[in-house]
């Protein structure tokens, strides 16, 4: 692939005590391509609801099961030209110990990854899954020898695609895109403090999502049709941009900038995230990769998966006062011993993550041809128990949710469930040797992360069908633990 991002910014001191910044970046990249032209894509990401036949594309030689030869390049997506991002940004300096700023900025993100990074990749000619079978697993399958070979077809012409899962990218695709914008107020105090109190909002815009582009259709009650867009294809994992999302947030912080041997910071955040998208890559989230009905994008729309509410965290930098210059021990063997000691942290709170509550046993009914669909599960009311009420093994109201009967399930994506919140505290002590001469020195380090060996519990589980339905059955978080390091300079 190929990046291209070109920048220009200039500071306009508009009045004595009013700076202007203004910024335009142009960013520039195209889809990943393979070298040797072997990608394959579906040519018809829109189709209706009619009888539709998907047409498999090739970024290279027109091999079967492709039909037709790519349009749009090597990359078989065509390239975003439109990604203009202004920055603008506005300090007020009300008086000596009062400021004003407020700033906004465009941004693009050129790659990321949502499906596989060789989505286009995995699909025939090119690549062909198949697998055999062995009736006693203690011998290896009949129709698997090693004098005959592994006999079962690899021929990409004959493939059923029925029965295999296609990857595919949406061939117009749009760089996801976040509007940022804040307006903040800075108050320098007594004893090098300053406070700080800002409000902080985005807007996420073509985010990446997957979804199974093969899904059948739902009639109005939520009621398979059978009806499927492609009936000629299997399922299809499809990256798409549609997804957006939404976050407002105050922030609030104090800090002490380092003096007499010792700086802290303190801040607090209350915001909220509302989204679609899913977070892929992180293991225990509160959703799926997947939709539950791809035709219907709104019923995803819901809280973050990273949506907590509150946070407060802090974190500190003391110097002991011991030896030359220092308060205590400044001459003499344990001037020596006790100088340079250096002890910081970090401690972090905050309330717990959304879930969604999902039935496996409906599965069957929503998905078609592969899956790649999470049935959600019915919601007959609220399901948060009162925090005195929550224990690992009941951490919500179990009866308020159901398996549904032949349809989709009506819970929404990261409604009213929440995990456990968490706090963590982390340690270090460290200390400089300057004894090795000029230029040199030895650097110890003595570290520590959840110091006070807190369990960091994980999400419930979210399965309506599950046996362990809304018990806590896993951590989140390591245990106790410490590292040193030596670190020599020169």
């Amino acid at each position: 692939m190929w990046m291209l991002s070109e920048f220009v910014q200039d500071d306009w001191k508009i009045l004595p005590k009013v700076t202007l910044n203004l910024g335009l970046r142009y960013d520039y990249a195209t889809w990943p391509y393979s070298g040797a032209d072997r990608m394959t894509n579906l040519l018809e990401p829109n189709p209706a609801a009619t009888a539709a036949t998907g047409v498999l594309f090739c970024s290279g030689t027109v091999v079967a099961p492709c039909s037709a030869k790519s349009t749009v390049g090597r990359t078989l997506v065509k390239p975003d030209k439109n990604n203009f991002a202004p920055r603008i940004g506005l300090a007020w300096r009300l008086s000596d110990n009062w400021v004003v700023r407020s700033g906004y900025g465009r941004f693009y993100m050129l790659f990321e990854r949502a499906g596989s990074e060789d989505q286009m990749y995995l699909n025939p000619p090119w690549l062909i899954n198949n697998s055999v079978t062995a009736a006693n697993t203690a011998s290896t399958a009949n129709n698997m020898r090693l004098d005959t070979g592994f006999n079962l077809s690899l021929n990409p012409a004959t493939i059923n695609l029925t029965t295999i899962r296609l990857r595919a990218v949406n061939p117009n695709n749009v760089q996801p895109e976040v509007d940022q914008w804040s307006l903040g107020v800075e108050r320098q105090m007594p004893r090098q403090t300053v406070l700080t109190i800002e409000y902080v909002g985005t807007k996420g815009t073509h985010l990446s999502i997957l979804r199974n582009l093969n899904q059948q259709y739902f009639d109005a009650g939520g009621f398979p049709t059978g009806v499927i867009p492609y009936a000629n294809l299997g399922a299809i994992e499809f990256r798409d941009n549609v997804g957006n999302s939404t976050y407002h947030g105050l922030e609030l912080s104090a800090q002490k900038r380092f003096s007499h041997d010792f700086s802290l910071t303190a801040a607090y955040t209350w915001s909220h995230s509302i989204d679609q998208v899913q977070e892929h890559l992180i293991s225990g989230s509160g959703s799926n990769s997947f939709l539950q009905n791809e035709h219907d994008l709104r019923e995803q729309r819901g809280n973050s998966d990273f949506d907590f509410r509150q946070r407060l965290s802090f974190s500190y930098l003391y110097e002991l006062p011991f030896g030359p210059g220092k308060h205590l021990v400044q001459q003499g063997p344990a001037s020596h011993i006790l100088r340079g000691w250096r002890a910081s942290g970090i401690a972090a709170f905050h309330t717990g993550r959304p879930f969604t509550i999902f039935s496996s046993n409906n599965n069957s009914i929503v998905q078609v041809r592969g899956g790649l669909t999470n049935a959600l599960a019915d919601c007959l009311g609220g399901g948060t128990l009162p925090s005195d009420q929550r224990t690992v093994d009941k951490w919500f109201d179990t009866s308020r949710f159901a398996t549904p009967s032949g349809r989709l399930g009506t819970c929404g994506r990261n409604q009213d469930l929440r995990g456990p919140g968490m706090s963590d505290v982390d340690f270090a002590l460290s200390r400089i040797f300057s004894y090795f001469g000029e230029g040199r020195s030895l650097e110890f380090r003595w570290e520590t992360f959840n110091l006070l060996n807190t369990a960091y519990f994980g999400l419930p589980t979210n399965n309506v069908n599950s046996g362990s339905f809304g018990k806590i059955t896993s951590l989140a978080g390591d245990p106790r633990v410490m590292q040193f390091a030596l670190r020599f300079a020169f």
